[in-house]
């Protein structure tokens, strides 16, 4: 039987021989890697969107915005002491109707 070169084990590792969690291993880093692209396309598009919808005035009353099947509502953040100062702001929230 061929042994496949191992990088060097610690201590107090053992060897497991599981092909299908090695597999499942193998999908998830590849699913890792390819998260933080996703999430730079997440934040790119949440951007423009963002910028979208400062054309727009929120509801004072707490209402919201329909676009298409989209909810979007506002809720004020306030200022306030943590271990760091922060600025008031609006937070966004945005869900598809039927999925709240």
């Amino acid at each position: 039987m061929a042994t496949e070169p191992q990088d060097q084990l610690g201590m107090d590792e053992q060897v497991l021989e599981d092909e299908e969690l090695e597999n499942a291993l193998k999908r998830r880093q590849v699913m890792k890697e390819q998260l933080g692209d996703y999430r730079k396309d997440y934040k790119s598009i949440n951007d423009r969107v963002r910028l979208l919808l400062e054309r727009y005035e929120f509801p004072d009353d707490g209402g919201a915005l329909r676009v298409g099947a989209f909810r979007i509502t506002a809720t004020e953040i306030k200022a306030r002491s943590v271990s760091f100062e922060t600025d008031s702001r609006t937070q966004i929230s945005i869900a598809k109707v039927g999925d709240e």
